[in-house]
């Protein structure tokens, strides 16, 4: 691999930040599949990166936050000369060994990539780097170039995520709560008419 491949990545074709929730992985995917077909990239490659993107997102929505509200979960692809590189990181609490996870996940990527980076750190979760050398280029119409969002912009992508959503769930309770006390009200109103009819028979 050529020592600029990862630190100079060149065009950014593909950004997303999601929840770290079962449906996003499918959505991940799918969309990325969708972006390399756009610009005619890799098709002798797509499964395998389909694959790593899965394994690598799967992980990250069944490990990084626990118990915990989901956090997000970014994935960018960018292409440097005939290097594509797929960035899956979420805001967990770092990598930890799970006696009900052998880590097969990890062992598929490792095979599937030219070279795989991971960091990881309790207080900014998981970063998997994934490239792919040999990657035929054709780009698109009005590609942008541009490198993915750096760790410290990113962290604050995802704080402002988080924000948004203790605000939606804080926002859904109110509603929630609302809601169940109209439905306390409707109930209590149909228990006075019924006792009301029930005398005046």
């Amino acid at each position: 691999m050529s020592p600029g491949a990862i630190d100079d990545p060149g065009l950014l074709i593909y950004e997303r930040v999601l929840p770290a929730l079962a449906g996003s992985v499918p959505r991940i995917r799918s969309e990325l599949m969708q972006t390399l077909a756009l610009h005619d990239l890799a098709a002798d490659l797509r499964a395998d990166i389909a694959l790593v993107v899965s394994e690598a997102t799967t992980n990250a929505v069944l490990h990084a936050d626990g118990d915990t509200t989901p956090g997000p979960l970014y994935v960018a692809a960018t292409l440097g000369g005939e290097f594509l590189t797929v960035w899956i990181c979420d805001f967990g609490s770092g990598m930890r060994p799970h006696r009900d996870s052998p880590g097969l996940g990890l062992g598929v990527i490792t095979q599937l990539c030219d070279e795989v980076l991971i960091s990881s750190d309790a207080n900014a979760g998981t970063c998997v780097t994934a490239t792919f050398t040999r990657v035929a280029r054709r780009a698109a119409p009005g590609a942008r170039h541009h490198t993915p969002t750096p760790g410290s912009a990113r962290r604050e992508i995802f704080l402002d995520y988080l924000r948004a959503l203790r605000a939606a769930s804080t926002e859904l309770r109110r509603d929630t709560d609302a809601v169940l006390a109209q439905a306390d009200l409707a109930v209590a109103r149909a228990r006075r008419l019924r006792h009301q009819r029930a005398h005046h028979r």
